[in-house]
């Protein structure tokens, strides 16, 4: 969220960790949720940072696990005499064959 030249932006953390950022055209018209500590811009934005890095962390390995799951349904498709083209396309696998 980018301040506009009559707003005044804050960043905080809340007591289970969420970081938030909320913007007034006063200091101090919003208030910041209940036990929420503010924070510094840096603060928030490394926050950011470190959650988007969690965040693509997450899909990268839930990615890896599909395609796992994709090789397994081939591999078992393959075994039961299904030929490859059929194999690949119920089984969504587009991988290298082993």
């Amino acid at each position: 969220m980018e301040a506009r030249n009559d707003e005044h932006t804050r960043y905080f953390r809340t007591p289970s960790g969420t970081i938030g950022e909320v913007a007034d055209s006063h200091e101090g018209a919003v208030g910041l949720p209940e036990g929420a500590v503010e924070t510094t811009e840096e603060e928030f934005q490394e926050a950011r940072a470190a959650w988007a890095a969690g965040v693509a962390e997450h899909l990268a390995g839930l990615e890896a696990a599909d395609a796992e799951l994709a090789r397994e349904a081939y591999e078992a498709l393959r075994a039961a005499g299904i030929p490859e083209r059929s194999a690949r396309r119920l089984s969504g696998y587009d991988g290298e064959v082993s």
